[in-house]
């Protein structure tokens, strides 16, 4: 039996699940709320898939096949990989290669999620030099 489910609700189950027991490195949060708040700030059924897909790849063991046999469609897995920063890139090549991927999904999705790290917080979170560096995407991404 094919799963009805938008690609959202079953995108926000299968991360919510995956990222079960994770916390945020700077803040020590549930994982679960960083990716709901980038999902609030995006539009469209499958941009909320990738936003609640958007770290499964990068921080659990979750693989591209597995989205792809949970039924997602190959542009919403392609814009998951887009995101995912594989492990000792630099982040510049990172935002390079997610620039040149060609995917829109995949754009948007990274603002949202840099908007959700760098939003203002009662008390500083983030180093200063995160904080240029996802200041720098954010402004690459404004530009393209």
């Amino acid at each position: 039996m094919t799963n009805v489910r938008a690609p959202a609700a079953r995108a926000e189950a299968l991360a919510r699940h995956a990222h079960d027991g994770l916390t945020e490195k700077y803040t020590g949060d549930p994982y679960h709320l960083h990716l709901a708040r980038v999902v609030a700030l995006v539009d469209g059924d499958d941009a909320k898939a990738v936003a609640w897909l958007h770290d499964t790849l990068e921080d659990t063991a979750l693989t591209a096949d597995d989205l792809k046999a949970a039924g997602f469609d190959a542009t919403v897995v392609d814009a998951v990989k887009a995101l995912t920063k594989v492990k000792g890139e630099p982040y510049p090549v990172y935002m390079a290669r997610l620039m040149a991927s060609g995917s829109t999904l995949a754009r948007v999705v990274k603002r949202a999620d840099l908007l959700d790290h760098l939003r203002p917080a009662p008390v500083p979170y983030l180093p200063d030099k995160v904080v240029a560096k996802y200041e720098a995407a954010l402004a690459a991404l404004a530009g393209a």
